[in-house]
């Protein structure tokens, strides 16, 4: 893992094959320097998880064996563009706003919003509001193990999840 943070910098620390990246108490209120980057090693299995919420996160796990990942709390206006997955790979997420993911043309996902949507779209598919949930997936979804499961346990905002050649 190689990484590069601008001020305020977080505390780092690793402990039983997790690294954790902490900012202390106070320390989110305070105005960012710059961005932050963080590049891992393509030659282990991640599982990824984010605690207190994510805004302004771009994310590329193209060429990364990414078994999970979770943000723990909000994410608002994240990128994520994703690779071919080993098997299957679960992205829980509570709340979204302006969530954009890209995938792999081939791969099938299902999306799972527990409560409200509004401007939902799965690759060509676009759904306004929806009150009480959404379960939809795409074709090939129940066949395959290489595959992506979308959970969100609260509302979604502006969700777009679209395949890429």
């Amino acid at each position: 893992m190689d990484a590069r943070f601008a001020d305020p910098v977080p505390v780092v620390w690793t402990a039983d094959h997790g690294v954790h990246i902490e900012y202390p108490l106070g320390s989110r209120l305070l105005p960012r320097t710059g961005a932050n980057a963080i590049r891992i090693s393509p030659r282990v299995s991640w599982s990824i998880d984010v605690h207190g919420g994510a805004d302004h996160l771009t994310a590329d796990t193209t060429g990364v064996d990414v078994r999970s990942l979770a943000v723990h709390a909000a994410a608002a206006h994240t990128r994520l563009t994703l690779g071919h997955p080993a098997g299957s790979c679960t992205i829980r997420l509570t709340s979204v706003t302006d969530l954009h993911i890209r995938r792999p043309a081939h791969v099938p996902v299902r999306i799972e919003v527990a409560k409200g949507a509004t401007k939902v779209a799965l690759d060509d598919r676009r759904f306004g509001a929806v009150g009480g949930g959404l379960a939809e997936q795409t074709p090939g979804y129940a066949t395959t193990n290489a595959r992506y499961l979308l959970v969100v346990s609260g509302g979604a905002d502006a969700l777009t999840v679209e395949r890429v050649e």
